[in-house]
């Protein structure tokens, strides 16, 4: 009779064991799904933030090409920003683009649109 009750015992045991185990990994997996979630969120977030700095910050550098303020860059406005760039940054030098890059239509001038369709380009490799 005592080895009966305490087998019984035990099973309670076991199963009361067992199910507190499926209730807290249940928990846990839970918080996990909503961690990532939330981290995804954030991510996406950041991401956003990043492309609005990056594209002020492109805005930027065409408005301090534009020596003359015509909304165009002609190749020697090009030119002097790109010595100025490459004396602040020198290990840029050989990632610099050229001018062409920038100049689809050939026209010697790059506009806004081109200047912004190069940048497109980059990001969507």
């Amino acid at each position: 009779s005592w080895f009966l009750g305490g087998k019984i015992h035990s099973k309670r045991a076991v199963s009361k064991v067992t199910k507190k185990y499926k209730k807290d990994q249940k928990d846990f997996y839970v918080q996990c799904y909503t961690d990532i979630m939330n981290l995804q969120q954030q991510n996406a977030e950041m991401q956003q933030y990043i492309d609005q700095i990056t594209m002020e910050q492109r805005d930027g550098e065409f408005d301090i090409a534009d020596i003359n303020r015509d909304n165009k860059v002609s190749r020697a406005e090009f030119n002097m920003y790109k010595k100025e760039y490459q004396k602040k940054n020198p290990e840029m030098a050989n990632q610099f683009p050229r001018f062409e890059d920038f100049d689809p239509d050939s026209d010697g001038l790059i506009s806004k649109a081109e200047y912004d369709a190069y940048y497109r380009r980059l990001t969507a490799r």
